[in-house]
């Protein structure tokens, strides 16, 4: 298996991609610890980070936009972005109903290249998995500027 891994520099105001979750009027930021060199030791600092899930989910939009465009087979549910992945029967397109284990995989993988590539997982009577083709991690604030990333909550009123 071949591993690519991509790093890249960039300078961008984050504050709406790293919502966690609100309660009433409050919300948190997701925040990761990361661990720094300092003074010949290592000290923790919590950062404000953007997940992996939402970087994955933009890939596979992307992804799903520019496979329309050029006539690859995307399944309905990832032509809008909702990608459940046909996890459960209900969510099944014609060409997929009826059909189990290696049968089930093949018709996905034809039918979405979404799901050939971001993988899927439908755990029913005969569960069929196919592993993610790329993996991401948390978007981190760059090593020298840790010191002036905020994490504080916000409060609206």
């Amino acid at each position: 298996m071949v591993f690519f891994s991509l790093a890249a520099r960039i300078l961008m105001n984050v504050e709406a991609l790293n919502m966690v979750e609100s309660v009433g009027n409050y919300i948190r930021h997701r925040r990761a610890p990361i661990v720094v060199p300092r003074n010949g030791g290592f000290m923790l600092r919590f950062a404000p980070v953007i997940s992996g899930e939402s970087i994955a989910h933009a890939y596979q939009e992307i992804l799903a936009e520019i496979s329309l465009k050029t006539g690859l087979p995307v399944c309905d549910n990832c032509k809008i972005g909702h990608f459940i992945k046909h996890a459960d029967e209900s969510v099944f397109e014609k060409w997929a109903q009826g059909k189990r284990g290696f049968e089930l995989e093949k018709a996905i993988v034809e039918n979405c290249v979404v799901e050939d590539i971001g993988g899927f997982m439908f755990a029913g009577t005969e569960p069929v998995k196919r592993t993610s083709r790329f993996q991401v991690g948390y978007m981190v604030p760059a090593l020298d500027t840790l010191s002036v990333a905020a994490t504080e909550a916000q409060f609206h009123t």
